[in-house]
């Protein structure tokens, strides 16, 4: 019975692995800012825990983390697939619109660029315009990594000044890339091609 209830708390139990930052000091004993010595905690702790925690912890989380899953692919992702191929967007969607919407762009873009037969009035020739679609379809993939791993900073502010400032601010964050002005001219470029052939996106 104390091992049925032992996995039933494991289940129930909200593990340090889902939500590690919320639990640091009660499980570990140490804050955020230790980090440096989170990992050799962690490891003493684990030495230590009981056999009633690691049931909690190593078999409750990961059949919390799989019930989770089927239940959310249940819930949301299944009723979604349909939504989202009647009306082309579901709810979901909306969690991070901005994303959502660049891919799509991004990817129908070069879908148009490979399957084109004709360009725009006032363009030289096919070239040309699978060139600009290249363009529109790169300031979509940029637009994409925006806030997470690009750091965007507009061509009227991109000074070398302002610029060393934010690689200094960000100087932790190894994972974020802070645009230089070629690729910020670039990508403004995209959006002003996108917003003068909006029009001439068919085929």
């Amino acid at each position: 019975m104390k091992s049925s209830k032992n996995i039933i708390d494991g289940i129930q139990y909200i593990s340090f692995m889902i939500a590690k930052e919320a639990d640091y000091d009660y499980n570990f004993g140490v804050t955020p800012l230790d980090l440096d010595t989170w990992e050799e905690a962690t490891a003493k702790r684990n030495e230590n825990r009981s056999l009633e925690r690691w049931v909690q912890e190593e078999i409750g989380w990961k059949i919390e983390r799989v019930y989770k899953d089927i239940s959310f692919f249940f819930r949301i992702t299944l009723p979604e697939y349909f939504v989202r191929g009647k009306r082309g967007w579901a709810s979901s969607d909306t969690w991070n619109l901005d994303g959502y919407l660049s891919d799509i762009i991004k990817e129908s873009v070069l879908h148009l660029r490979k399957n084109v037969h004709g360009h725009p009035c006032g363009l030289k020739n096919m070239r040309q315009w699978e060139s600009i679609l290249k363009k529109i379809a790169w300031t979509f993939s940029t637009a994409k990594k925006m806030g997470d791993d690009y750091y965007y900073i507009p061509t009227k502010e991109h000074t070398r000044k302002h610029y060393s400032k934010i690689k200094k601010q960000f100087k932790s964050c190894n994972h974020l890339h802070i645009m230089t002005k070629t690729e910020s001219l670039k990508y403004e470029e995209g959006w002003k091609f996108f917003q003068e052939y909006f029009q001439n996106l068919w085929d």
